[in-house]
């Protein structure tokens, strides 16, 4: 059976429960090792975002909307289009594959 965790399938940005999230372009979604959180690369908002499994709780963990290349913490980050992300095996940090 498949469900919807988290988005309503129309494009847009906005951080929410269940399906009163927005996604813009979801390209790549990872896992966390402990089951508890999924994350997905937005390709065209170029953010990423986190989802707490067991509330579908949708938020922004890093990105401000802003197409660039700055290292930062979360809104102090700017991504260019990532388009896939990964957990590291220790499960301590989160690989984000950008676009250029």
């Amino acid at each position: 059976e498949v469900t919807t965790l988290a988005g309503t399938g129309g494009a847009g940005w906005v951080d929410g429960v269940g399906t009163s999230a927005v996604f813009n372009s979801p390209t790549g979604v990872c896992v966390s090792v402990d089951g508890l959180r999924a994350y997905v690369a937005e390709y065209s908002s170029h953010r990423v975002r986190a989802i707490e499994i067991s509330t579908k709780t949708v938020s922004t963990l890093a990105g401000n909307g802003v197409q660039g290349s700055t290292s930062g913490i979360g809104a102090a980050a700017s991504l260019n289009h990532p388009h896939d992300v990964a957990v590291t095996p220790d499960g301590l940090g989160l690989l984000v594959i950008e676009w250029g």
